[in-house]
């Protein structure tokens, strides 16, 4: 499968949005973005990659796919999307969501950072 966008995107998206949505839309938004990110990334073919732009004369590789980063990707997204339909249940904050798919946002692409400089 060829990547669309990198998996960290949905879920800063989810992020971004759950503070400003309802407790039961901000998290139904947030546990179907998270979500989707794990067959997502299961789909994507190792190798696959983007580069996104120049920075200080070199060029960024903000999403590579190899087995370990598959891997990686697989779990954060799954304790992420867990995460949020936990974080419904326990009467959470949806700032105290959002701030913890922020976490998951940068581990993702961390996991999928294609270069040091990313």
């Amino acid at each position: 499968m060829e990547p669309l966008v990198p998996p960290f995107v949905p879920v800063l998206i989810a992020a971004l949005l759950l503070p400003f949505l309802g407790r039961k839309a901000g998290h139904a938004v947030a546990a179907a973005l998270t979500g989707a990110v794990v067959p997502y990334v299961w789909l994507v073919d190792a190798g696959a990659h983007f580069t996104a732009f120049d920075l200080f004369g070199f060029e960024t590789v903000i999403f590579n796919v190899d087995p370990f980063s598959t891997l990686m990707g697989l779990i954060f997204a799954f304790i992420g999307a867990v995460g949020v339909a936990y974080s419904y249940y326990s009467e959470a904050e949806n700032l105290q969501t959002a701030f913890a798919l922020s976490y998951v946002a940068s581990s993702l692409g961390a996991v999928f950072g294609g270069d040091w400089l990313t």
